[in-house]
């Protein structure tokens, strides 16, 4: 029986999502990146970074399918536009975007 492939995101999204992020959330630290498998072996590129001393990741997929986690607010979520990612982030982080 055949699996289907994991597919990688694309250099060129995962740049557009780290250009984004960098431009409408505000940081502590550098936005750290890393490619990466989830636990159920889909790779993907974490970006990482801290906001006003909350720790937070996105998880860039193939697609437009990201995960958002604030582990020290024990949030987790998934979206699928650049848009409500961004919306997201500054809500729960209680920032303005810049």
């Amino acid at each position: 029986m055949r699996t289907a492939a994991k597919r990688y995101p694309r250099k060129k999204d995962v740049a557009v999502v780290f250009r984004t992020l960098q431009a409408c959330i505000p940081t502590d630290l550098a936005i750290r990146g890393e490619w990466r498998f989830s636990q159920s072996g889909a790779p993907n590129y974490r970006l990482s970074s801290s906001t006003g001393g909350k720790n937070w990741q996105v998880d860039v997929y193939a697609g437009t399918f990201y995960v958002v986690q604030i582990p020290t607010m024990n949030l987790n979520d998934t979206k699928d536009s650049m848009p409500s990612l961004v919306a997201y982030l500054c809500k729960a982080l209680k920032v303005s975007r810049r």
